[in-house]
């Protein structure tokens, strides 16, 4: 219970909890695959590959538990001794910034395939024409 601290172990509790929690909301749109249900009659093939692998973005909205967690890991590591501030907020910052440039790199790197035909080759044609030819 976050007003007493005590461990709730009754199903209907935390189902009720969660339910009403923001939480909820998140996981379900993460976990829904909206575009491939609503789409899947009119797009067919590569195209809805690619439609579907870029839509899995959907998924990273489960980065806004971060701050919760956060507040968690600090509540943690004050039971031992006192949190420096400073610091913590530094590897928030730094935990953040990381994360932006992984969205960013992903999202250039789907940007850059739907545009480009063909950029990752096919396997069995790496084997051949890669592999095959003679590096030196």
């Amino acid at each position: 219970d976050g007003g007493t601290g005590e461990v709730i172990t009754e199903k209907k509790a935390i189902q009720a909890k969660y339910l009403g929690s923001v939480s909820f909301y998140i996981d379900a749109i993460a976990c829904i695959p909206i575009l491939k249900t609503l789409l899947s009659p009119f797009i067919k093939g590569e195209n809805m590959i690619a439609l579907s692998t870029n839509f899995n973005v959907l998924r990273m909205c489960r980065v806004l538990h971060f701050p919760s967690q956060f507040s968690e890991l600090k509540k943690y590591l004050s039971r031992k001794e006192p949190v420096n501030e400073p610091l913590f907020r530094m590897c928030i910052i730094l935990f953040f910034t990381l994360l932006l440039m992984c969205i960013f790199g992903c999202t250039y790197f789907g940007w850059s395939t739907a545009v480009v035909d063909n950029i990752c080759p096919n396997p069995d044609l790496f084997k051949e024409e890669i592999l095959g030819a003679e590096m030196w």
